[in-house]
C-alpha cells in the first residue's frame, strides 16, 4: 500500500470514529461471514451428484459477482454527485465532510452486504457448503466495492484539503 493511500486510509478512519460512524464495511463483512460460519456449523447441505450443483454454484456465484459488480460501478457516479451537493451545503467543516463521505459508502457497503449475502445463500443451498469457495467469491466482491469506495473516499480526501 502507498504512504499516500495509507494516509487517506487512516485518516478516513480517524475521522470516522471522530465523527462516531464507526460502522465500517470490515465491520459488516465480519458480522455477514460469521454468520455463515455458525450456519454452515449448523446445517448440512446436500451433497452434490457429479459435477453439476459445483458448476452451477460457479456460475450463480459469478452472475452475482456480476450483478453486484454493476450495481456497484452505477452507484457510485450517483453517490458522488451527491457527496459533491451535500458538500457544497456543508456547515459541519471536517467533521461534517467525513460524515456525509461515510453515508455515501455506507450506501456501497450496503449494497454489496446484499451481494455478499445472496453468495452466502448460494453455499448453503445449491453450493458444495464450502466456505473457502464462497469467500473467494465474496473476496472478489469486496474488491469492486473497495476500489468503488475509494473514488468516493478520493472526492472526500480533495473537498477537505488535506
Amino acid at each position: 500500500m502507498s504512504n499516500a493511500k495509507s494516509l487517506r486510509t487512516f485518516s478516513l478512519k480517524l475521522t470516522a470514529v471522530e465523527t462516531g460512524y464507526e460502522t465500517s464495511y470490515k465491520h459488516i463483512i465480519d458480522t455477514t461471514l460469521n454468520s455463515v460460519k455458525l450456519a454452515n456449523a449448523v446445517a448440512k447441505p446436500a451433497k452434490p451428484s457429479g459435477s453439476t450443483p459445483v458448476q452451477s454454484a460457479d456460475s450463480a456465484y459469478q452472475a452475482i459477482l456480476d450483478e453486484y459488480s454493476k450495481k456497484l460501478r452505477a452507484a457510485t457516479p450517483r453517490l458522488i454527485n451527491e457527496y459533491k451537493a451535500e458538500a457544497a451545503r456543508n456547515t459541519g467543516g471536517l467533521m461534517g465532510l467525513a460524515g456525509i463521505s461515510m453515508s455515501k459508502v455506507s450506501k456501497l457497503a450496503a449494497i454489496s452486504t446484499e451481494g455478499v449475502s445472496e453468495m452466502a445463500k448460494i453455499m448453503m443451498s445449491t453450493g458444495t457448503g464450502n466456505y473457502d469457495v464462497y469467500e473467494k467469491w465474496a473476496g472478489k466482491l469486496m474488491e469492486v466495492y473497495e476500489k468503488e469506495a475509494e473514488k468516493i473516499t478520493d472526492v472526500y480526501m480533495s473537498s477537505a484539503s488535506f
